[in-house]
């Protein structure tokens, strides 16, 4: 694949800690750092109640930083997120979340920012792009930046030349540190586990013409 150019983007979840929120954004406690102007979305669940929305980060800095489980230093940070496309019927709903987890007896939430009980779980997702360096009709090895625990499922997209990403949930199967001209990456292996037939068969045109291409080289 050298020279092909290929990315796609790796979908990671982690739990995150509210700190405040509003109906128009809210602000947040991670261990990743959020880059500003990127979008995210966000679950808050709390035992069956689910609410999902979408934020744009306004605003993130490093907060702090903790002792990890080998005595080495985590940092922490906080960003704040306006939220995009909040439907009426969905902000209804997160008024109603809001609710039933404000932290004071203030029952206001239009137009205020009010400090929130924790709910059971607060999940963002965020995206990780990568570069394909080998590519078959059942995997790939692809370039990333950070390492990824082995036997891990993730939903993946890859971007093929015409701009149509593929989608499916690739398993890691290997994942390897590698220091090459002075900067470290991950070369990480993925299974391909589901795909829609219309990506799959996608994808075998596309193997197809790369080894078409290497016969005639």
């Amino acid at each position: 694949m050298e020279g092909m150019d290929i990315h796609g983007k790796m979908i990671f979840a982690t739990e995150v800690r509210v700190l405040n929120v509003s109906v128009g954004g809210i602000s947040l406690k991670a261990d990743k750092r959020l880059n500003i102007g990127s979008e995210y979305s966000l679950k808050l669940l709390d035992g069956e109640k689910t609410v999902a929305l979408r934020g744009t980060v306004v605003w993130s800095a490093l907060s702090g930083h903790r002792e990890g489980p080998h005595g080495d230093v985590v940092p922490f940070y906080t960003a704040g997120l306006k939220f995009v496309n909040l439907v009426s019927d969905k902000a209804a709903e997160f008024v109603a979340f809001i609710g039933e987890h404000l932290a004071s007896e203030e029952q206001r939430v239009g137009g205020l920012r009010v400090t929130i009980t924790s709910p059971e779980k607060a999940i963002l997702n965020y995206p990780s792009d990568y570069l394909v360096k080998n590519l078959s009709l059942t995997g790939m090895l692809i370039e990333g930046t950070q390492e990824i625990r082995v036997g891990l499922r993730l939903p993946m997209e890859m971007s093929l030349p015409d701009d149509m990403p593929i989608r499916f949930m690739g398993r890691i199967t290997a994942c390897r540190h590698m220091h090459e001209k002075g900067s470290d990456h991950f070369d990480i292996g993925i299974a391909f586990m589901t795909m829609e037939e219309k990506d799959t068969e996608r994808l075998k045109d596309f193997v197809s013409l790369l080894r078409r291409m290497d016969d005639i080289s």
